[in-house]
């Protein structure tokens, strides 16, 4: 079975946060995917991704202080 994801997440910060955002499939299922799922941050920001202990992909950037969002989107 292929998998198909997309989403679309908005936030309004009136200062710069540090996030820990849980974007991606867990790493067991991503072989299932038809594409990576490689989120999009918007406008870029650096991004750290790691491991939890769980196998939980995680990303971690510091939020701008404005309205910014991510965006993973597969056809």
């Amino acid at each position: 079975m292929l998998i198909r994801l997309g989403f679309d997440i908005e936030f309004d910060v009136p200062q710069p946060v540090a996030m820990i955002a849980l974007f991606h499939v867990h790493a067991t299922r991503r072989a299932d995917l038809r594409e990576p799922d490689d989120p999009r941050i918007t406008p870029a920001v650096p991004i750290d991704e790691y491991e939890d202990s769980f196998g939980n992909v995680c990303t971690r950037f510091v939020a701008p202080p404005e309205n910014f969002g991510s965006t993973t989107r597969h056809s």
